[in-house]
């Protein structure tokens, strides 16, 4: 009723991801083509005039206060899932884009973290959310979809090794995906674990041999 831009990049990931998802679920165009609608405004958030020695990056909202993974991965991978289904190949060109830009910049090449959000001076926010190595999975399968590039997945292994062995903690049931305590982690804080559980099932199912998935 009022809409479906936002002024939040990231939130509009998830409504293309949303409608795609309606889409394949009705097989009518009208999801479709409003997903196309609103990643058009999606692609208008890309950036080269800031931040750091390295300009690039989708801005996290309209207001320009910081560019993060959730905006990043997730237009990398609405993009690619978008291409899969309309056949346009500037949606595979802007998520390859994106995604480069972000694992080149935003992924620590040592332990795989994937990096919260780049400030406009330049500097890195590292908060460990398993959300942020969730969505950038998420994107590495969508893309190894679109192209069959299978160094996709090997990004995708090496970030997955440090969510679980780095995002986790101990319960009666095993190990569960952690993103802090209560009084630490909170808000949206909370959800960050679906995403994470969602996209490292999808790369489970790339290939069953790896058990600790």
């Amino acid at each position: 009723a009022r809409g479906w831009t936002d002024g939040y990049y990231d939130d509009e990931c998830w409504m293309t991801a949303t409608l795609t998802r309606a889409y394949d679920l009705t097989g009518n165009a009208k999801y479709l083509n409003q997903a196309a609608a609103l990643y058009a405004d999606i692609m208008a958030g890309w950036d080269t005039t800031c931040c750091g020695s390295s300009p690039g990056g989708l801005w996290w909202d309209k207001a320009h206060t910081q560019k993060n993974t959730a905006a990043n991965a997730g237009a990398a991978l609405v993009g690619a899932r978008l291409y899969q289904r309309t056949g346009n190949a500037a949606y595979l060109t802007f998520a390859q884009q994106v995604y480069a830009y972000w694992n080149a910049n935003m992924v620590n090449v040592s332990i795989f973290q994937v990096c919260d959000h780049l400030n406009p001076d330049g500097t890195k926010t590292w908060w460990r959310f398993s959300y942020n190595e969730g969505l950038m999975i998420g994107a590495s399968v969508e893309l190894n979809e679109a192209t069959g590039a299978a160094s996709y997945l090997t990004t995708a292994n090496n970030i997955a090794g440090y969510m679980i062995n780095n995002e986790v903690t101990g319960t009666a049931y095993g190990l569960a995906l952690y993103d802090g305590t209560d009084t630490g982690c909170t808000g949206d804080c909370h959800e960050f674990k679906g995403p994470a559980y969602r996209y490292l099932m999808r790369l489970y199912a790339k290939n069953t041999a790896k058990a600790q998935y």
